[in-house]
């Protein structure tokens, strides 16, 4: 970026610098009182709804399917979505897994 006025960009750099200082405050008080954010929830519904459906293959594969089509729509890689639906699966498995060992 470049700038015409060196007053300009010390405000730039300012400005950068008070939000770096409010997003790690913001974080940081999320942690402290314990509250998710919209990542921690999406993965808590995904695990939800693949564990329920876990039975149920068909519905499993059409849920996963679903997913993939709107991780695509919102311009991600339709592979990689499909490798990391299936990482989290191996990993659901793995915890039922151990939770059915004790």
């Amino acid at each position: 970026m470049t700038f015409h006025d060196p007053e300009d960009a010390r405000r730039w750099r300012r400005r950068l610098k008070r939000q770096r200082e409010y997003q790690r405050k913001y974080r940081e008080r999320l942690i402290a009182e314990r509250t998710p954010e919209r990542s921690d929830i999406a993965t808590a519904c995904l695990e939800a709804c693949m564990t329920i459906s876990r039975g149920q293959f068909s519905e499993l594969q059409q849920l996963a399917k679903a997913i993939v089509d709107r991780l695509v729509s919102r311009g991600f890689d339709r592979a990689q979505s499909i490798e990391r639906i299936q990482q989290v699966a191996a990993k659901l498995q793995d915890r039922a897994r151990r939770e059915a060992e004790d």
